[in-house]
């Protein structure tokens, strides 16, 4: 199967991409401008509960999940739905937020989209390791909405040019 990758345009916007790449899963498009303006992301990244709050204005279920014993969950058989966004720390120090788009059964792997890399496989025990327990669902309901702005080449220098007037402004 194909998964939309998107990769985050700098170091805090981890959280943006994974939200984008899952909408454009389900045929919505939204700007990476609308997304971190709505998830209220910074120079800090994106609180968790921004996260869930903007999925859920935008028809869809969501939730965050703790799990506290990471080796009970059963990636295969879960009530979970996919694609999930969850909460890892990188290279132990950073926190970062990963879409995981399914578990293939057959090579039992995750497959994941590091927004700061692309699509990778990961081994359950070697995703443990920097897990850190946290899941975001985001379930389609008869209210998701669909469509949205496409972004162009254009657009994106557009919202480029904005971003460094405004630096040029302050």
């Amino acid at each position: 199967m194909v998964y939309p990758v998107v990769l985050q345009h700098n170091e805090f916007d981890c959280g943006v991409a994974t939200i984008k790449g899952i909408f454009e899963y389900y045929n919505l498009n939204l700007s990476f401008t609308q997304i971190r303006k709505r998830t209220n992301t910074d120079k800090n990244g994106t609180k968790a509960l921004n996260l869930v709050r903007f999925i859920r204005s935008k028809g869809f279920e969501s939730k965050g999940l703790l799990f506290e014993n990471k080796k009970e969950v059963d990636w295969k058989n879960n009530n979970l739905s996919y694609p999930m966004i969850a909460h890892i720390i990188k290279d132990n120090k950073y926190e970062h937020y990963i879409t995981i788009f399914e578990y293939d059964q057959k090579r039992k792997e995750l497959v994941i989209c590091d927004p700061a890399i692309g699509i990778l496989r990961k081994k359950v025990n070697d995703f443990n390791r920097t897990w850190t327990g946290i899941i975001i669902t985001v379930v389609p309901t008869k209210d998701t909405e669909t469509g949205g702005l496409k972004e162009t080449p254009l657009l994106n220098v557009i919202q480029k040019v904005l971003k460094q007037k405004n630096y040029c402004l302050n």
